[in-house]
């Protein structure tokens, strides 16, 4: 454990890492989002299931690339500021894709939304290793993926009704 984290309370890390492995929910809900979106998307934007595919699939070219500069990033700038700017351009893609009226404006939205969230997981397990006695670093690794996975799976069910009743 950090000398730091020493003098602050024994629940502000937890809260900070379940803000972060919360982040890393919604990327998993952001990531399968567009598989109850199918038919609507093909509607909205005009495209075919192939350009459905395009558009979704964009968002984890960026998610990719994006993993390793993501770790030099928080190691440079610190975990909060990482944190708090990728959950802002998320929140920002995600508006824009929601708001997108042809198929390039809603891939560049999908692109800047993976890039957005490549960050989650990288910052939820920084705060681990920093953070927390290196013993329960391998529960929270488990933590954080389940968190992700909870996310996933929560999310089209969640979705998928909400976008079979017409909301869009």
């Amino acid at each position: 454990m950090r000398e730091t984290t020493k003098t602050i309370k024994p629940f502000y890390p937890w809260l900070v890492w379940l803000i972060a492995a919360l982040f890393v929910s919604y990327q998993f809900i952001l990531q399968t989002s567009t598989s109850v979106m199918v038919t609507r998307l093909e509607h909205d934007l005009h495209v075919s299931a192939l350009g459905v595919s395009l558009i979704s699939s964009s968002f984890f070219y960026t998610y990719i690339l994006f993993q390793i500069p993501a770790g030099i990033l928080t190691d440079c700038l610190g975990p909060r500021r990482v944190l708090g700017g990728s959950i802002l351009l998320c929140v920002l893609s995600a508006v824009w894709f929601a708001m997108s009226q042809s198929p390039a404006s809603a891939e560049c939205a999908r692109l800047l939304m993976g890039f957005s969230v490549s960050t989650g997981v990288v910052v939820a397990l920084y705060l681990a290793a920093t953070w927390f006695d290196i013993k329960r670093f391998a529960l929270l690794v488990g933590l954080t993926e389940m968190t992700g996975m909870l996310g996933g799976a929560l999310g089209e069910m969640i979705l998928s009704p909400v976008v079979s009743a017409g909301f869009g």
